[in-house]
């Protein structure tokens, strides 16, 4: 199995004498003395944290005030640049700044472990260059593939001769950069499948997080999108799969992004014939504000164009939604299909529409599909991810 078993080791872990820095590109604000994060990978981190003497978690503080995640007082919030860069020419030109940046936070916490997630926006690869010149200690949490999004992002002809140039440079650079370094990846083994490396079904949920819910036939059911506004997560597929349902349904969103990608969201929810059922809800807070929104879900869709693997559609089956999902990246090998979910072809927005009306008319097919979900969710969970990775580590540590 690609998914390793780790016994239930939490109560017998211990604390260990050692710092861990975190680096990441997940921007974050400050109010009144209050750290806020964009959702993103941060409940995993402040869980793992509390194995460690002291953490230290360094990412772009944003120029913006936003709701979001708070890690626990364990865990000391650090700026590793103002704000995160929005292109690749303001990239190239905050290279020197970035390099800065991760020379000066190694330097401040040598005696340290360092998790870097990777690719990150650059953020990471840059860091994990530096500490692999430097031979400093570290892992990489690696949560995408930076070519895959880049061949599928917005659908460019450049960007795709690019990514077939440039890809097998990246591969042999990859590959050097992680050697016998652990990797922890999220869903699918990109660069490596040795024993350096480690697959997790990777989600935010905590055990008690998953609950049953009773299944009810309805007049009307309630589909969801739940995730950024990015054009590689396929949002406007849905929109548009959606004025093609025949069942009885309303679609409510749920998500941020840029300036751009979310005017070109609304934009196309105007332009749809079915644009009254539609509800914008923007931005929520992971936690119970948002497992509030699944709780009234009955299905989840998630039309992206490219996935490693995404926590949208563990939320959903810990919470008893069916989820449709696209065939691509590491989605398949969570979604099953027939078996705990339905999967459709990256863009097709027939097939989305077909999948949703096949749910909604067969009961069967969705109670079994949502009983076999909740199995996948308890496999899930951040206190089995906590432990895979004190384990993968430990030789760095002890």
């Amino acid at each position: 199995m690609w998914l390793i078993f780790v016994p239930y080791l939490k109560g017998y872990m211990k604390k260990f004498n050692k710092n861990l820095v975190i680096i990441g590109s997940n921007e974050y604000c400050e109010k009144n003395n209050q750290y806020f994060f964009r959702s993103g990978l941060e409940p995993q981190m402040d869980d793992l944290a509390q194995y460690f003497t002291h953490t230290y978690h360094y990412s772009p503080k944003s120029i913006y005030t936003f709701r979001g995640f708070q890690f626990g007082s364990h865990v000391k919030v650090c700026p590793f640049s103002i704000k995160h860069h929005e292109n690749h020419v303001e990239l190239f030109n905050r290279l020197s700044e970035y390099w800065g940046s991760i020379k000066k936070i190694h330097n401040t916490h040598k005696d340290a472990i360092f998790m870097v997630f990777f690719p990150d926006s650059y953020i990471g690869l840059i860091s994990v260059l530096y500490l692999k010149i430097k031979r400093a200690n570290f892992f990489i949490r690696v949560t995408s593939n930076q070519l895959e999004e880049m061949r599928v992002r917005g659908n460019k002809w450049y960007r795709k001769c690019l990514y077939f140039f440039v890809k097998p440079i990246y591969y042999i650079f990859v590959k050097w950069l992680f050697k016998k370094h652990v990797q922890i990846y999220t869903g699918k083994k990109i660069f490596y499948t040795d024993k350096y490396s480690y697959a997790v079904h990777s989600s935010n949920l905590k055990i008690s997080d998953i609950k049953e819910k009773q299944i009810i036939e309805k007049t009307k059911y309630a589909l969801y999108y739940v995730g950024r506004f990015d054009r590689y997560k396929g949002l406007i597929h849905a929109i548009r799969a959606f004025s093609q349902i025949t069942s009885n349904v309303t679609l409510h969103i749920i998500g941020f992004g840029n300036d751009e990608d979310t005017q070109q969201i609304k934009n196309e929810i105007d332009r749809s014939s079915a644009k009254e059922n539609i509800e914008f809800i923007g931005q929520v807070s992971y936690g119970e504000e948002l497992f509030a929104y699944y709780d009234k879900a009955d299905i989840l869709l998630v039309p992206a164009i490219y996935e490693t693997q995404g926590k949208t559609y563990l939320e959903a089956m810990a919470r008893g939604v069916a989820v449709v999902a696209s065939r691509t990246g590491g989605i398949p090998l969570i979604v099953k299909h027939n078996k705990n979910g339905l999967l459709v072809e990256p863009g097709n927005e027939k097939e989305i529409a077909d999948a949703v009306d096949l749910l909604i008319n067969n009961s069967q097919l969705r109670k079994e599909l949502i009983r076999q979900g909740y199995l996948v969710a308890r496999e899930s969970t951040i206190e089995k991810i906590t432990e895979l990775t004190i384990q993968a580590i430990k030789p760095q540590i002890i």
